[in-house]
Formats: C-alpha cells, structure tokens, sequence
C-alpha cells in the first residue's frame, strides 16, 4: 500500500493521475468533475495498469484499506459489470 506523501510526482504523461478528491469511505459523496489537467501524476510500477488514484478519507474499509491510503482504479464499463458483495467500488 503507498502514501500519498511517499510518491514523487511526474511530468511524464505516462504517470497516473491522482484524483484531487478524496474517497470517503463509508459515505456516498455524489459525483465531481474533474479534468485530467488538474492531476498531479506518478509513476508506480506495481499499479501500471491502473486508470488513476485517489486517497482514502474514513476508517469503514478497515483492515484492508486505511485512511490515507492511496488506491489504484480501473475504469470498467457498467454494461459489463457485476456487482460483487464485499468488493470494492469507487
């Protein structure tokens, strides 16, 4: 698991965009907008495939995920996907 303050930023296009918004766990927020100008990116080799990344806000997901922490997301269609009891989902 990364920290947000243990990444070094990127100039790269090919780092992933940090979402500047937080996940707040436990709490539906609603929707935002953001543009991809607006992303810090870092390069991270264990989430290269990773759309982007955003930062934990709550203490819900304990033990998995902490507040802080850093998770890495993949777009995914909803005409494809299945909702599973138990996974995680931004």
């Amino acid at each position: 698991m990364y920290k947000e303050d243990s990444l070094i930023p990127t100039n790269s296009s090919d780092g992933i965009p940090l979402i500047p918004t937080e996940a707040m766990a436990g709490l539906f927020a609603g929707s935002q907008t953001v543009m991809l100008s607006e992303c810090e990116r870092f390069i991270v080799p264990s989430f290269r495939n990773a759309d982007f990344l955003i930062t934990v806000r709550g203490d819900s997901m304990q033990p998995h995920y902490f507040s802080g922490d850093l998770v890495a997301c993949k777009m995914l269609s909803l005409t494809d996907i299945f909702f599973q009891w138990g996974k995680v989902y931004v």
